[in-house]
């Protein structure tokens, strides 16, 4: 039978760890995705998010 949804458990070492690479750029692992918080998170609409696919 197909399961157009099936299960597929995966995770990467460095999930949940995240690093500050310069002041306006941090980076976050999260299971098997990378996203980044770029710009000023002090500021009201000063920062975005970007999704960088899969992790290593």
């Amino acid at each position: 039978m197909y399961n157009e949804h099936p299960f597929i458990p995966v995770t990467s070492l460095s999930s949940g760890l995240g690093q500050n690479v310069t002041p306006d750029l941090y980076c976050l692992c999260i299971q098997v995705v990378n996203v980044c918080f770029i710009g000023q998170v002090d500021e009201p609409n000063g920062w975005f998010l970007e999704c960088a696919c899969l992790c290593p």
